[in-house]
């Protein structure tokens, strides 16, 4: 996953994510489990499909506090590498708040314009993903989820092996594209 800026900076980045937008009954309708009956063993394969989903889109789809250090920083601006930003929450310089910015977003990217010009070390708080996942998406996570689970429908046994792309095909109407 890419949350980096783009700039030869030095930077550090710490993230945490929120799954919270799958529901124990999404995943045992997914891998058809008996209701209540999910454990961190099923949960740990919905991660695996959400990360790899987020890898194919190039951009985070459930929700991720990301801190992001930028050492040495020195512009107007900075421009990071993520489509869905949900909010900021914090921006300072060298310990400084800064409030002064505007918020552009593009098809890829989204840039933090400051009114002013700084220089230091420059800190964001930052949400990504999708405040509301759409359903498409969230199906093929399940889907995805339950490949990755059910060795009797994954594909490893190749007589009965039929490619299936559909995670790609509803994938690819989110895929961020950087020149």
């Amino acid at each position: 996953m890419i949350y980096a800026i783009r700039g030869n900076y030095q930077t550090t980045i710490s993230k945490v994510k929120d799954y919270s937008s799958f529901s124990n009954a999404d995943i045992e309708k997914g891998l058809r489990l008996d209701s209540g009956s999910t454990t961190e063993y099923e949960l740990e394969y919905l991660k695996a499909a959400i990360q790899l989903a987020e890898n194919y889109i190039a951009d985070d789809i459930v929700l991720t506090t990301i801190s992001l250090t930028v050492k040495e920083f020195s512009s107007d601006s900075i421009t990071l590498l993520t489509s869905h930003l949900v909010s900021v929450s914090g921006v300072t310089i060298n310990g400084v708040t800064i409030s002064d910015y505007d918020i552009n977003k593009y098809h890829s990217t989204t840039d933090l314009v400051f009114n002013s010009y700084y220089s230091g070390e420059l800190k964001i708080t930052y949400i990504t993903g999708f405040s509301s996942i759409p359903f498409d998406i969230k199906r093929v996570i399940i889907v995805k989820t339950a490949d990755l689970f059910d060795i009797e429908r994954n594909g490893y046994m190749m007589q009965n092996y039929k490619e299936n792309n559909v995670f790609e095909k509803v994938l690819n109407n989110y895929k961020n594209y950087y020149i």
